[in-house]
């Protein structure tokens, strides 16, 4: 594995690990800490903070909210803004990839703008982007 891998985390691993989902929990962490042992890093971008603040102001569990932003801060991942490149990039993506929602496009498009080498999600039909190394956290193993 090389020193500087960067991985890109959808919205979904990040309610796994805030959430402590039972079915995700523990392969996303066995992950997370496998590559932080490995030299990686983390990046998301504001996309995942709008994503996930829904349904905590939904339900009106704001206390997930600061879990969210703790587990940013102990996994140091980094948060990318969203720039013209990026939205640009997002729709040459969307062109390329009809079936993405402009929310996918510009998750992925930040992901390429900034050279990550792992895109983490579990949305099976992001597999289908050759763009970029897509992982499922459905497939990655309990003790990666």
């Amino acid at each position: 594995m090389i020193d500087s891998e960067l991985i890109f985390l959808d919205t979904a691993p990040i309610i796994y690990i805030v959430e402590n989902n039972p079915n995700y929990y523990s392969r996303t962490s066995s992950y997370f800490t496998k590559m932080i042992q490995n030299n990686a890093n983390f990046v998301t971008s504001v996309i995942s903070i709008a994503e996930f603040g829904v349904k905590p102001k939904r339900i009106k569990k704001l206390e997930l909210i600061e879990e969210m932003e703790e587990m940013l801060k102990v996994f140091e991942i980094q948060t990318k803004e969203i720039t013209r490149s990026i939205a640009e990039l997002s729709s040459t993506i969307r062109a390329n990839y009809p079936f993405l929602q402009n929310f996918d496009a510009i998750q992925l498009a930040t992901a390429v703008e900034f050279n990550c080498t792992v895109f983490l999600t579990n949305d099976k039909k992001l597999k289908n982007i050759k763009d970029l190394n897509v992982k499922l956290t459905e497939d990655l193993s309990n003790d990666y």
